[in-house]
């Protein structure tokens, strides 16, 4: 008897049990669908099966199938591998990498990257942890957000799936992620940051009376607000892949908003600015704001001249205006700018200026005088700036400028001069075009990673360089070229039209895979200059109008080529090796190797006569027409050697000499051939020519 009551009280407490898990399952998956809207029913299961399993053993506990509303895109239909013989699903996996966001100019605000990485502890299984870099920007501003996907599973991902961005747990927009190379996605985001959105407001406050959710921060005595901003991605948003591990589909990144609560941030800006700077001194223009214990907010007319020791710091509120005089040493910061409409900077001595400000109508260098000049030892470095026109009319001495991450309408010197050792560097940015004066001894403009529309150069002259690498320039049109300037385009840099009056001792180079689609010289090349494109690059056209008393070689070029040039006189060469061509066309070759034309497939080559002692060589090529002039002159010859071709005629040869040798000639034709042939002036060995072969 006492066994039986002993089985009830057993069975009772495992009841007692079972309904306190059902209760505590319950209260989970409630827990869970009220936290987040977009729960599904696929992690229900997940939750019971976590419940339930210490009361179930010994069985398998499997999720009943599931179908997604007509929202969320297709059912899971097995379109994801699966393995029959185990029944163990091999199933895809997609996890977002990283999550970046940047300006809209490329400037990156901030970023998070997920990395995986082996624990050493007893549990050996790879972790995902982050590598997270906040940032700070300003209201209403333009950003974009990308977000590279990886599929880290087993099967395959056969469906297109939407990529979701969440502004504070708010929507905020949704996006098809595009395919970028195997089982990697990305998407990307084109969004305005505002304080109207989302937003989990930090107001810090000095003095206040209310602290109600407030803190001090380093911004001793100056009012501000910041809004911090979680940009969160959320990869397949509907559920439409089945996945191996649902949980690891987000990413996020931290972005605060900075607001001035004294006035109206959205208008933070400079009318007209006017900065001088000289001695040691140092300015700072820039979006940000200044982190300085001390710094004031300033509206209005910031008109200021300093005391020549002490570093003047200061933010933007609303508009401001005024002239500033920085004498000595002293250091001059101003923040919280996003727009300048007219900026006017003299900079002397070893004074330097740094700006950092989104948006700029008009930036005019000036000197006392009137003049726009920058020279000595002085620092110009400009980032992530939109200016709308630069104009220095001077730059020469030790002066240096860096553009970088820019975009500038117009830049002009008008008349003025790049030179004396001043070096101006353009990296990562934009400019639809460039009125430059003349560019003289010692100036050396370098442009890297730069689009760039029209370039017009009045002169070139002395030594001067203008560097390109991996730069895009529609037309560069320089009006004179004397001396020995130097135009260099490398490291796959493009150029769509090259126009020059005359070399006139001038170098022009492409190199390192660089293309360059035409060259026009409208004169002549004059003497000691070169036009060098080397194997592996681009030349599409090349037209010398005079007289070629310059250097001419271009090897191993990609694609068709037209080349069209005029007599080929003292000192003068055309070599062309390894090309590919339309056509090659040259007036009277007076020079000795004046033309070598070897390892070619060209459609046409048209000389228009050998005198003067002059030498054309054509070895190793396949020639279409080969069409001769005149060669009146003793000594005036014309080798053959190694080549197939088509069709050679020749006008006159009186007392000039075609050597063919090693050849097959389908079509040979000319005054006076066959006398020519036996009188020697026609000279045939161990080639084919008219269907016979001469030994």
């Amino acid at each position: 008897m006492s066994n039986i009551f002993h089985k009830k009280g057993q069975l009772s407490l495992e009841l007692m049990l079972l309904i306190f898990a059902v209760v505590l399952g319950g209260a989970v998956v409630s827990f869970e669908m009220v936290k987040n809207p977009s729960f599904k029913n696929t992690q229900v299961e997940g939750i019971k099966e976590i419940s339930f399993s210490g009361f179930i053993k010994n069985e398998n506990v499997s999720s009943p199938t599931t179908t997604n509303d007509n929202n969320t895109g297709d059912t899971n239909n097995n379109s994801e591998t699966s393995d029959s013989n185990n029944n163990t699903n091999v199933l895809p996996d997609l996890v977002p990498n990283s999550i970046v966001v940047k300006y809209s100019n490329g400037t990156e605000i901030g970023h998070g990257y997920r990395e995986n990485v082996q624990n050493n502890g007893n549990n050996q299984q790879s972790t995902n942890q982050f590598r997270h870099k906040g940032g700070h920007l300003n209201n209403n501003a333009n950003i974009i957000i990308r977000v590279d996907i990886e599929n880290i599973g087993a099967g395959n991902v056969s469906k297109n799936f939407k990529v979701a961005l969440y502004d504070n747990g708010k929507w905020v927009d949704e996006v098809t992620a595009q395919k970028d190379g195997d089982n990697q996605w990305y998407a990307t985001f084109e969004y305005e940051l505002k304080t109207s959105r989302g937003g989990n407001q930090q107001q810090y406050q000095n003095n206040g009376n209310n602290n109600k959710n407030q803190q001090q921060n380093k911004y001793q005595g100056k009012d501000r607000t910041i809004e911090n901003h979680t940009l969160k991605a959320v990869v397949d948003y509907y559920n439409v892949v089945n996945e191996s591990n649902e949980s690891n589909n987000d990413i996020s990144v931290d972005i605060g908003v900075n607001i001035s609560v004294q006035g109206n941030n959205n208008a933070n800006g400079a009318g007209n600015l006017y900065i001088e700077l000289s001695g040691d001194t140092e300015g700072v223009l820039t979006k940000d704001m200044i982190d300085a214990d001390d710094a004031e907010f300033v509206s209005g007319d910031i008109s200021l001249k300093t005391n020549g020791y002490s570093d003047y710091e200061y933010n933007a509120n609303g508009t401001v205006y005024g002239d500033i005089y920085v004498t000595g040493s002293a250091k001059y910061k101003l923040g919280n700018l996003q727009k300048i409409e007219s900026l006017q900077a003299y900079l002397d001595g070893s004074s330097e200026l740094d700006i950092d400000v989104p948006e700029i109508d008009t930036f005019t260098i000036r000197k006392k005088g009137g003049a726009s000049e920058i020279g000595g030892g002085v620092h110009l470095n400009i980032y992530n700036s939109d200016i709308g026109t630069f104009y220095v009319n001077k730059i020469t001495g030790g002066a240096n400028l860096k553009f970088e991450n820019f975009s500038i309408g117009t830049f002009e010197t008008d008349s003025g001069d790049f030179g004396g050792g001043a070096e101006t560097i353009f990296e990562s940015g934009r400019i639809t075009s460039m009125n430059l004066g003349n560019i003289v001894g010692g100036g050396k403009p370098k442009f890297k990673n730069v689009v760039i529309g029209d370039i017009v150069i009045n002169n070139m002259d002395g030594g001067p360089e203008i560097n390109f690498e991996n730069t895009a320039i529609n037309s560069i049109k320089i009006n004179k070229l004397t001396g020995n300037p130097k135009i260099l385009l490398e490291h796959s840099s493009s150029l769509n039209y090259l126009e020059a009056n005359e070399l006139s001792g001038s170098d022009i180079e492409v190199k390192d895979g660089s293309s360059l689609k035409e060259i026009n010289i409208l004169g002549s090349t004059g003497y000691n200059g070169k036009i060098y494109v080397e194997d592996g690059c681009k030349l599409e056209k090349l037209t010398v109008n005079g007289n070629v008393n310059a250097d001419i070689t271009i090897e191993g070029v990609l694609g068709l080529i037209s080349v069209d040039v005029g007599d080929i006189t003292s000192g003068g060469k055309l070599y062309i090796d390894e090309a590919l061509g339309s056509s090659v066309k040259t007036g009277i070759v007076c020079n000795w190797n004046g033309v070598e034309i070897e390892d070619s497939t060209l459609s046409t080559v048209n000389i228009k006569g050998v005198s003067n002692s002059g030498h054309a060589t054509i070895k190793n090529s396949n020639i279409d027409s080969l069409d001769i002039g005149s060669l009146p002159d003793w000594g005036s010859t014309i080798d053959i050697e190694n080549c197939n071709v088509s069709t050679l005629k020749y006008t006159e040869l009186k007392n000039g000499k075609i050597s063919i040798k090693n050849s097959n000639i389908k079509t040979l034709s000319g005054n006076n051939l066959d006398e020519l042939i036996n009188s020697g002036h026609i000279v045939i060995s161990n080639s084919w020519v008219n269907g016979k072969y001469y030994n």
